[in-house]
């Protein structure tokens, strides 16, 4: 069964910019449409919208963090990523939490970029075929692969791979942990 490809909508009022995401996407040979508004967004967004929303925060008229309230509202399982270059973990947090996708900060790379609409479009295609719905990551600031990079280099985050929690038997014969590298 053939399945029309996937369509990266995004939404963002630098033209530079716009076309910049737009010609990564190309090369990746990722379907991709641009608007400049979120209100040209939620124009082109209807019930069967089948595809993925990049959006800037910073947007004339409708931020884009009204617009993911708007789209999760018309549709939870719909991926919605932010993109902003005036972010702090404050926001970042508040985006996951209602329901984004990811959270990347300008500058970001091309590869980036491309690597996100790729894995959700795969994610959402492989579930569309199976009849179920896409799932989502949680929201959660650590689900954000540029917060996730940044936490992996704390030597003190029990997240990190660096640092294993591992039995070990102190010197009293008392078990306790210790951080491993």
């Amino acid at each position: 069964m053939n399945q029309a490809p996937l369509t990266v909508l995004i939404v963002e009022d630098d033209p530079h910019v716009l076309l910049g995401c737009q010609q990564a996407l190309a090369l990746e040979d990722i379907a991709c449409e641009g608007v400049g508004s979120a209100e040209q967004a939620l124009e082109r967004i209807g019930d069967d919208f089948a595809g993925i929303v990049v959006s800037d925060i910073r947007l004339p008229g409708i931020d884009g963090l009204e617009l993911l309230n708007r789209l999760k509202a018309r549709d939870r399982s719909l991926p919605v990523v932010l993109i902003t270059g005036h972010g702090d973990i404050d926001m970042a947090v508040g985006a996951m939490r209602n329901g984004a996708y990811d959270f990347m900060e300008k500058p970001f790379s091309p590869e980036r970029l491309a690597d996100v609409s790729a894995t959700l479009a795969i994610s959402s295609r492989s579930c569309s075929m199976a009849g179920e719905r896409p799932m989502m990551r949680p929201s959660r600031l650590l689900c954000s692969a540029s917060w996730r990079r940044r936490a992996s280099t704390s030597r003190d985050n029990p997240r990190c791979s660096r640092a294993r929690r591992t039995t070990s038997t102190r010197r009293s014969g008392e078990k306790g942990f210790s951080m491993k590298s």
